[in-house]
């Protein structure tokens, strides 16, 4: 019973939703039958309850239900599809409730069809006022294109032969919502191509591609998944990136933020990939839309900042040499982590940007100030308190943690041998530069650097190990 249909559907609700379902179960207009009702109340006093194991079983449902009676399984069955089907019909009027546009086309088709021309005009005058007021978003362009669309069916129904000032109307805005949700899925049709080497077909594009400017419609959305569209199908064009943050930064108060957010992360994975492909120029260009992220909110999921997001603006934002901007980041965004990485993300952060400036003590004291939880967080730890014992000639200390380390790594079984091969590289490529005390030893350490594909920090060992 616990794993039962009901019982998952009613798991997902609020506590304010169950309420909402028991005067649903209890309204005749939905159930008219009262065993029905007190199954589905006996079920949403349960769900308050979190589901005690001794009273979610069938027998002891059925017993609430019928106390005399032998336990009937037929009949039990066929009482609680009753009320998992109302429970159903109860998360779809919940959904119409929320969806306040589907309300609209639906009053206004139910007025056209029964001729209800004041009910119809009145419908129409609240539709025209919430299209002035909301954001432009794919559902809102689909929107105004499905009530031009009963505009002209209402006009048409009339018989009249003045002319017709909604057609042209109607066929505008499906042209503007087909055009933009067919760019939106093109631009993430072409990022997953890039990125994951999935294959997709990308039809049509040709047709609007061939448009001069001037002639497509001047609406905000089209406008921005078109030149993020030519932004992805771009190499190397710092112009093309341009126009889109243009373009976006143009319509950004009348686009809604679902939308902005979409459009930010096409710009920022185009960055990206140039950057992977060696065009170290389109880092500033990266962190520049970060900024820019974090200051509208872009970036941030009901004010929650991607761990990953997190990390990779510190690691532009050093490799840039901002050290007291990324300092400012860490110490205003940390929060906006998810709460359980907040202690280590700041700690390691923080000794990751003192190190970068050659504050050698600040680092190794924000290292010491945690028991890093997260086992990726250990590894980058132990891996920057390593640097800092060599860069310092800390030689004693040094070579304890990289005995230690190693054995860290052969033990944890956490870890996969795929994530301990590049810290396990590490630890032995590092010991072999700290002995190569001559010009054939540290030949053969390069050579080894170059050759170990697995291999963490190898930008800094080869550094080391040229300078030895």
């Amino acid at each position: 019973m616990q794993n039962s249909k009901i019982i998952e559907l009613l798991r997902t609700l609020s506590r304010q939703e169950l309420r909402r379902l028991r005067d649903f179960i209890a309204s005749p207009y939905f159930n008219k039958r009262a065993v029905v009702q007190q199954l589905g109340t006996v079920l949403i006093e349960l769900a308050l309850r979190d589901f005690p194991p001794s009273k979610t079983t069938a027998t002891y449902l059925y017993q609430q239900l019928f106390p005399r009676k032998a336990f009937d399984e037929k009949q039990y069955a066929y009482l609680l599809s009753d009320v998992q089907r109302l429970t159903e019909q109860f998360l779809t009027h919940e959904w119409l409730k929320a969806e306040k546009h589907t309300l609209t086309t639906g009053q206004l088709r139910t007025f056209s069809e029964r001729g209800l021309a004041k009910s119809y005009r009145a419908a129409q005058r609240r539709s025209d006022q919430q299209s002035l007021q909301a954001l432009l978003s794919i559902q809102e362009l689909w929107q105004r294109y499905r009530v031009a669309q009963i505009a002209e069916d209402q006009f048409a129904q009339t018989g009249s032969r003045k002319e017709d000032p909604y057609l042209q109307r109607a066929a505008d805005q499906l042209d503007t919502a087909y055009w933009t949700s067919k760019l939106r899925l093109s631009c993430a049709m072409y990022t997953r191509q890039v990125l994951l080497k999935e294959s997709f077909t990308i039809r049509y594009l040709e047709t609007l591609m061939n448009y001069a400017p001037e002639q497509l419609p001047n609406d905000g959305l089209l406008c921005c998944y078109l030149a993020a569209y030519r932004l992805l199908q771009s190499e190397d064009d710092e112009e093309q990136l341009l126009a889109f943050a243009s373009k976006l930064e143009a319509f950004r108060t009348v686009i809604s933020t679902s939308e902005q957010q979409e459009l930010f992360l096409h710009a920022t994975n185009y960055c990206i990939r140039q950057i992977r492909q060696g065009k170290r120029r389109f880092v500033a260009h990266l962190l520049q839309l970060y900024d820019q992220g974090l200051t509208e909110s872009y970036l941030l999921d009901e004010g929650v900042l991607s761990p990953w997001n997190y990390k990779n603006i510190v690691r532009l934002s050093l490799s840039l040499h901002r050290y007291e901007w990324v300092e400012q980041f860490v110490e205003t965004y940390t929060s906006c982590l998810p709460k359980e990485e907040q202690a280590d993300a700041y700690h390691y952060n923080m000794a990751l940007i003192m190190f970068s400036q050659q504050k050698y003590a600040a680092a190794t004291n924000y290292l010491h100030q945690t028991a890093f939880s997260d086992v990726h967080y250990v590894l980058g730890a132990k891996t920057l308190l390593i640097k800092i014992y060599y860069v310092t000639d800390a030689q004693e200390a040094l070579l304890s943690l990289l005995h230690s380390f190693r054995s860290y790594l052969l033990r944890n079984r956490l870890l996969t041998q795929s994530a301990k091969a590049p810290y396990l590289n590490f630890v032995r490529l590092t010991q072999r530069v700290y002995y190569s005390n001559d010009e054939a030893k540290r030949i053969r350490v390069r050579q080894l650097i170059a050759d170990t594909s697995s291999l963490t920090e190898r930008s800094w060992l080869q550094r080391l190990a040229g300078d030895v």
